[in-house]
């Protein structure tokens, strides 16, 4: 449901990061061992709101996403992976800080990774 709430403008997506959600989703990613029909929607659910302005992205980072995108881009199932790498993409639209802190948390290399095994 919070993949629907999230898909929008900045407004809506505020909405959502506003009821603390976005630790929760974190959360999800991370809980071991891994529930790839939690995942998924949680995967997509940041992803909308990483679409949002800089502001909204940098809630996301400082809330621990880029641990929890890593800790899933090996993930076996490859529909998680694209997820994830959908949402590094578009942190990677974000600022010049949030560019680097995608690169210093090393998610480049699954990236490249999943592309690869794709073609």
């Amino acid at each position: 449901a919070t993949s629907y709430l999230s898909d929008g403008n900045d407004d809506r997506i505020q909405a959502v990061v506003d009821m603390g959600i976005i630790e929760v989703l974190v959360g999800l990613l991370m809980r071991t061992p891994a529930n790839t029909d939690v995942q998924i929607p949680a995967l997509r659910s940041l992803g909308n709101i990483v679409t949002g302005g800089d502001a909204l992205t940098q809630v996301a980072v400082d809330a621990g996403v880029l641990p929890a995108l890593q800790a899933v881009q090996g993930a076996p199932k490859n529909s998680i992976r694209k997820e994830a790498n959908w949402a590094i993409s578009n942190i990677m639209a974000g600022s010049q800080q949030q560019i680097e802190a995608v690169i210093e948390a090393g998610l480049l290399p699954g990236i490249v990774t999943t592309a690869i095994g794709d073609s």
